[in-house]
């Protein structure tokens, strides 16, 4: 019973970190394997986090190594109380993002 209820829990974690957020609400676009999403207003903003992403791979790889070749996204909230929504309420208020490699996510 106890192993059939934490394969249901990890089912469910799995598809909420996995489905598109909020569809709604969320506008989105690709450069390389990265999936930026981000609400309308914040288009310019966007923009300017894909450049910077793409700036910043050689170097990442340089200290890293090599970039997955999965899809990574990165979530643009636009409000604490929304990245706190995203984090599950788990990421300290000095915070300002936070990646999870493990699932490709970056907010």
């Amino acid at each position: 019973m106890k192993k059939g209820f934490l394969l249901i829990l990890m089912l469910f974690f799995v598809f909420i970190l996995n489905a598109p957020l909020f569809a709604g609400e969320w506008e989105s676009f690709t450069v390389k394997n990265y999936r930026i999403l981000y609400h309308h207003y914040q288009a310019k903003l966007a923009r300017e986090v894909a450049e910077t992403i793409l700036k910043a791979e050689p170097k990442y790889q340089s200290v890293f190594g090599e970039i997955p070749k999965d899809t990574i996204r990165v979530l643009l909230a636009d409000k604490r109380k929304e990245f706190d929504r995203l984090t599950y309420n788990t990421i300290p208020e000095w915070s300002k993002g936070v990646t999870r490699p493990d699932i490709h996510l970056i907010v």
